[in-house]
């Protein structure tokens, strides 16, 4: 019902009353009155309904926002083959770039440079740029050694950077050595540990020369079979001898027991002749 209709139920219903209206013109301005009153509560209802629809919309333009902005934040992570090392870094989760980059931690990051003097570690004051998955990073300490120190467990600061739309976004920064004192890890062997294991190999190459007095490569050759066929003949000959050893062992025992039972029967005779 438009605005028109609803003054011309409202006119029609004036009318009625003034003019001592009949059951007819009161049931068609009651009919009057109720389209009216439904006609308000659309109205009404169909408002609020595009309310709700345009903060959806808003609700769900921001969320996408939010979705497209960076997120940069510092944590501390191990180094690939040698878990107790962590490195300080500050990498981009997000999807967009982060720009204006600016880091700020307390107290400062110390490291016990290897058991050596205790030096500060640094980080950039301002990185320009950080695409999405990008991170910049650096060796912060060695757990064996910081240990043994007194360094500061915790430390706490913000990064703060300009997201989509320049706006300007912050995460905080909570870097706690204490988790990783007492963790267990397996080291796992990989491409760098091939690579190491490479430069070795050409260092040692390196050495050798011509000369066999300064690191020159010996080559020795070996008739296998031939070496095998005498370690066999040896070892046979090895059993033989000790097998007749055996023997000659076993013999002359024999032969001693021989003995010492003929001398007992030649005192035992004499001794029966006396009786």
């Amino acid at each position: 019902m438009t605005l028109d209709e609803f003054e011309y139920a409202i006119e029609r219903l004036l009318r009625a009353v003034e003019a001592g209206p009949s059951l007819t013109d009161w049931i068609g301005a009651a009919a009057a009155v109720v389209t009216a009153v439904v006609a308000v509560v659309a109205i009404i209802y169909a408002r609020g309904q595009l309310k709700e629809a345009s903060a959806a919309r808003e609700q769900a333009k921001s969320l996408e926002l939010e979705k497209s902005q960076p997120y940069v934040v510092v944590t501390m992570e191990g180094v690939d083959g040698t878990p107790e090392i962590l490195n300080l870094v500050i990498r981009n989760y997000g999807t967009t770039i982060a720009r204006d980059v600016r880091v700020t931690i307390e107290p400062k990051p110390q490291s016990s440079n290897g058991g050596g003097v205790i030096q500060e570690v640094g980080y950039p004051d301002l990185i320009p740029a950080l695409a999405p998955g990008q991170h910049w990073s650096t060796v912060w300490d060695f757990g064996r050694y910081r240990r043994d120190t007194t360094l500061p467990d915790m430390h706490t600061g913000s990064v703060t950077y300009l997201g989509v739309n320049g706006k300007e976004l912050s995460t905080d920064i909570v870097l706690d050595w204490s988790i990783y004192k007492m963790r267990h890890w397996i080291v796992r062997r990989g491409v760098h540990d091939i690579a190491e294991a490479v430069r070795d190999i050409r260092a040692n190459q390196k050495k050798w020369t011509e000369s066999a007095s300064r690191g020159g490569l010996k080559v020795f050759s070996r008739d296998g079979h031939k070496l095998d066929k005498r370690a066999e003949r040896e070892y046979k000959k090895r059993m033989k001898q000790a097998d007749e050893w055996n023997a000659h062992q076993a013999t002359a025992r024999e032969a001693i027991e021989f003995d010492e039972s003929s001398q007992q029967l030649q005192i035992e005779e004499p001794s029966r002749d006396l009786q």
